[in-house]
């Protein structure tokens, strides 16, 4: 436009009179800018990654992991196996190592030791159950696995790769089913499975075979295209599982995953679970015993961040199990001492657990099973002389081993909580005439709604100074660089004045209109 051209292709690189400048270089310099944001952007997102990833090192660009990928790993089923330990059970024989976890440890920012030296193994064709209270490092643990979160010391091998380094390859045969539901809105059941197992690979004659199976496995076929929004809580984490299974997902983790369902859909999950756990590596975490002592294979009991158990139901029954309990239901007249001597003609030192209502209890150890039939027999003769209407035997259940594993924790957490509800009783006691206070109406309440937010506002910057630095300085930085760049420009200048001539555009008519009156005037 400069020099009266107009653009056109063949001067996209001609230079202007007055600015030595032209397009061509200025849309090669927006192509490079975008490339070098787009660099940046991504060399940001690895050494940042937020709460969730793996962050890089700084200098990652430069190492030689990145040019030339990691070396190969060791290969963890052939190192050697880790010192017995009376609480860990031995590995089931025939079955490879396919999660191998050593050492790991996670400490917050806070200092806070979520998990604490973990070291156990998952196998091939096991669902691993793991049982801990609130507050044990169980999603910390999963969250290690899945990469979403970096160990502060420690490593886990997952089929040869270690979790540090290489979950690139890891995710190419994973499944993660979260605590909380992640899904999209406004997607259907249907377009759920189908997208994820595209994500993982399959073709779309796969995909639809596998959105077709587990549509069919997860009882979810009158909400095949029902959005997600639209589903109960309990068809939601369904739904959540079969996005961790579909696809072929060698490494299935589930964290949690039958909470808000209905006692038959937990049953039919079960049922899913346990038939697909073939060829995979399983990792379930729940807080519901029976579903543990259902599903697990392998059983890792957690508290405080530490591993304090790992083996099967009757392995930890057995170590940690006080035996049998023998439970009779007895009438009003029944003497409980004609019971106990009754049973001690067979077992010297059986004594009475509890006889509380209707229900009486004896503890009754291992080493005496082999009397148990004789004593039972005797039992039965006598029920009518004892007042007994009814009774049972039981081997130990796995709530009471989880509540003897993590006695020490549960005891100090159970102090604390009595501790708290003493004081809070008292508080309550004090306080019981709430309705007596007067409430604020009109300008105070206003004014008292003020201070509040204000406070909370100060407490909020208080505790969180960094974001409030960065609203503060970053427009105070923009707008003083803004102002030194205009006032340090040198090019800044009037354009020159240009000599308008007709003889531009040739050949040209030129139409003058006269005016006669001016003429004459002129004259």
């Amino acid at each position: 436009e400069g020099t009266t051209q107009g653009m056109q292709w063949s001067t996209l690189f001609h230079d202007s009179d007055v600015d030595n400048i032209n397009l061509g270089s200025i849309m090669l310099m927006l192509l490079a800018d975008a490339v070098i944001y787009m660099l940046i952007a991504l060399y940001v997102e690895q050494v940042f990654p937020g709460d969730f990833g793996l962050a890089q090192p700084w200098y990652f660009p430069v190492s030689k992991r990145f040019w030339f990928g990691e070396s190969p790993t060791k290969d963890p089923f052939t190192e050697d196996p880790p010192s017995k330990k009376e609480n860990i059970e031995d590995d089931p024989k025939g079955r490879p190592a396919r999660i191998v976890i050593k050492g790991l440890r996670k400490v917050y920012s806070n200092k806070k030791v979520a998990v604490e030296g973990l070291s156990f193994s998952m196998f091939e064709g096991h669902i691993t159950a793991l049982l801990g209270h609130n507050g044990a490092g169980k999603t910390t643990t999963m969250s290690m696995l899945t990469g979403m979160k970096r160990p502060s010391s420690g490593t886990a091998l997952i089929y040869g790769h270690d979790i540090r380094h290489e979950m690139k390859k890891i995710r190419n045969s994973l499944g993660y089913c979260p605590q909380h539901n992640i899904l999209f809105e406004d997607l259907t059941v249907k377009e759920h499975l189908y997208f994820y197992s595209r994500i993982k690979g399959l073709s779309d004659a796969q995909a639809q075979y596998e959105v077709n199976r587990y549509i069919k496995s997860l009882e979810l076929v009158d909400k095949t295209n029902v959005v997600a929004s639209s589903l109960s809580g309990g068809m939601q984490r369904k739904l959540c599982v079969g996005i961790a299974l579909c696809a072929g997902s060698k490494v299935v983790l589930c964290d949690e995953p039958t909470s808000g369902m209905d006692p038959a859909a937990r049953r039919a999950l079960w049922d899913l679970l346990i038939a697909e756990k073939s060829r995979r590596t399983m990792i379930l975490s729940t807080h519901f015993m029976d579903e543990a002592d259902m599903l697990g294979d392998r059983i890792a009991i957690m508290a405080d961040g530490k591993l304090k158990a790992v083996g099967s139901s009757f392995f930890l029954k057995k170590k940690y199990g006080v035996g049998y309990r023998l439970i009779c239901v007895k009438s009003a007249e029944c003497n409980v001492a004609a019971v106990t001597e009754l049973l001690r003609k067979h077992i010297v030192d059986i004594a009475v657990e509890s006889s509380i209502g209707s229900e009486l209890s004896y503890l009754l150890h291992e080493e005496y099973v082999t009397r148990f039939q004789s004593m039972l027999e005797d039992l039965e003769d006598n029920l009518e002389r004892l007042h007994i209407l009814d009774f049972g035997i039981s081997l130990t259940t796995l709530e009471e081993v989880f509540m003897k594993v993590g006695s020490d924790s549960t005891n100090m957490s159970d102090a604390i909580s009595m501790s708290s509800i003493a004081t809070t009783s008292t508080d309550l006691e004090t306080n019981s005439s709430v309705g007596d206070y007067e409430l604020m109406e009109g300008l105070r309440l206003f004014l008292c709604q003020l201070k509040a937010l204000f406070l909370k506002k100060v407490y909020q910057t208080y505790r969180n100074w960094f974001l409030f630095l960065v609203q503060i300085g970053i427009p105070i930085l923009f707008v003083s660089v803004t102002i030194a760049v205009v006032r340090a420009w040198i090019g800044s200048r009037d354009m020159p004045s240009r000599l308008l001539s007709m003889a531009s555009h040739n050949p040209s008519v030129t139409l003058v209109q006269v005016d006669p009156s001016a003429e004459r005037e002129s004259l």
